[in-house]
């Protein structure tokens, strides 16, 4: 009969879980712009560790989030998921030339998610 595998016959330790977490992200981050509610910042956070997406920026975002409810709303995901915090328009020209940039928007000439693909680290924003 086989053995359950338990967390520490896996890890080391919880540094090394973290580091076999993120070497295996995908190279696809999230900047959220104008997004100020802590609980929305929080679920955000959960899919983005969910899905091993890269990183989360925040632009545009009044309040500070390295608090308690910040912490409660994520699960603590929030000290897997590297969080950045945006201040000018510039740090977003910086991403684009690193990153390719995506909107998340319905239009007219929107293509669905299932039909898109890219061959490079891309930044999906979503927010205002």
């Amino acid at each position: 009969m086989n053995q359950p595998i338990t967390f520490n016959a896996k890890h080391e330790s919880i540094a090394q879980a973290i580091e076999q977490i993120d070497s295996e992200r995908h190279p696809i981050g999230l900047l959220l712009d104008g997004i100020n509610d802590v609980r929305n910042i929080g679920a955000i956070l959960r899919l983005a560790d969910a899905a091993r997406l890269e990183k989360v920026w925040l632009y545009n975002v009044v309040e500070d989030f390295s608090n308690q409810k910040l912490k409660r709303f994520s699960r603590s995901t929030n000290q897997y998921v590297k969080l950045e915090k945006l201040t000018a328009i510039s740090d977003i020209f910086h991403l684009k030339s690193k990153y390719q940039i995506i909107a998340l928007e319905i239009t007219d000439s929107s293509i669905p998610y299932t039909e898109f693909s890219t061959q490079q680290p891309s930044i999906l924003v979503v927010g205002s």
